[in-house]
């Protein structure tokens, strides 16, 4: 055979073999190309982070949203400081956490960390402790800054579709569009990292735990994550008037309408008087009720319908041992594809569950239940 034949058949039968080998993987474990640009063109990043440094990407970067080894740019392991701007809306501050594991090799879990309202970025991670989590768990996460500013340096919060957030007269400047810009920045940090995008997460306390429910209750929104953890905060779409004792029903306008199953991690405590477990009272002013309206327990019952989930499976027990703190119990729901999981604690207020019990740390709890669930957007 000549020589300039035998090396095209040697080729033709390796292009054959690597077709076949690739037909064999799961569609499920490829990962997409990730792009180099955030979803809208006009979306751009800076940074300034601890060290002071400038840029962290640009679109000009030949590396970036590929797993090449390292570190990126100026970004250093732990807390960076960075902004982030959407359209033509101000650019806005967030910190993005990257764990000493990160090697720039292997695809790690991102979660959206959502303060609540009168929060800033610093909040969630001083509540939920992060960081610590992050190093533990080894997963990114971010902690952007919500879009609604309080008057006299109170923080911020979420605007979220159909919830009042306060009145207008402790609200200074204008109310900006927060879903579509927390996908966008989720989506610009997914194509400069290496990350897992079928592992993206989003939790919150409060406010923050509302705008979590909100996202994945969007049918193009929730593509972008697996699973929500809630405090103090599980939502599944707006209340249904006039009494507002329950979600919108499956099919009603602007009822929550997840694109695919949403795993569900909800932390509550039976003490809340700002969300109350067993929803807003009826002599709640009409905002009250708007703002957070049906109970706990309707909020589960309709995820779980949403997920298609055996109700039969739903079983609470105690989760804690020790005999000097407040009872924590535990509530699950089997679904075929996710599960649902809510821990509720006896005597506690509006507020993050106590870290410091020596057998229940709400965070690797939370962590082990979420992060079994994946999704990989679908474009």
């Amino acid at each position: 055979m000549p020589l300039p034949t035998f090396f095209a058949y040697v080729l033709v039968l390796a292009s054959l073999l690597i077709s076949v080998e690739a037909a064999k993987i799961p569609s499920s474990a490829r990962r997409p190309a990730l792009s180099c640009s955030s979803s809208s063109s006009s979306s751009s990043s800076s940074s300034s982070s601890s060290n002071g440094e400038s840029s962290w990407t640009s679109s000009s970067s030949s590396s970036c949203g590929q797993c090449t080894g390292g570190l990126p740019g100026t970004l250093t392991y732990g807390r960076n400081l960075l902004e982030f701007q959407y359209e033509d809306q101000p650019k806005r501050q967030h910190i993005l956490y990257l764990p000493k594991s990160y090697d720039g090799s292997t695809l790690l879990p991102t979660v959206l960390g959502l303060h609540y309202s009168s929060g800033n970025i610093d909040s969630i991670d001083a509540m939920a402790k992060l960081s610590d989590l992050a190093e533990r768990h080894n997963f990114v996460w971010i902690a952007p800054q919500g879009g609604v500013t309080f008057k006299n340096n109170q923080g911020y919060a979420w605007n979220i579709p159909f919830v009042p957030t306060t009145d207008d007269s402790n609200i200074e400047g204008p109310v900006l569009e927060d879903r579509k810009y927390l996908v966008a920045l989720l989506q610009h940090v997914q194509s400069n990292l290496c990350v897992n995008t079928a592992q993206s997460y989003a939790m919150g306390h409060s406010g923050g735990g509302r705008m979590s429910s909100s996202l994945v209750c969007n049918p193009e929104m929730s593509q972008h994550f697996a699973g929500i953890v809630a405090s103090s905060s599980l939502q599944a779409g707006p209340s249904a008037g006039p009494d507002y004792a329950a979600p919108l029903a499956v099919g009603q306008a602007n009822a929550c309408n997840p694109s695919h199953p949403i795993g569900i991690v909800a932390l509550h405590g039976l003490a809340d008087q700002t969300n109350p477990y067993d929803g807003t009272p009826e002599d709640g002013t009409e905002d009250n009720k708007k703002r957070w309206g049906y109970s706990v327990q309707s909020a589960l019952a309709h995820w779980a319908e949403l997920n298609s989930c055996d109700l039969s499976s739903n079983n609470t027990v105690e989760a804690t041992t020790a005999t000097d703190g407040p009872i924590i119990h535990r509530q699950t729901i089997n679904c075929p594809d996710v599960d649902i999981t809510a821990w509720l604690q006896d005597d506690l207020p509006h507020a993050y569950f106590d870290i410091n019990r020596a057998d229940f740390n709400p965070g690797d709890h939370w962590w082990d239940a979420i992060s079994k669930f994946s999704h990989e957007p679908q474009y």
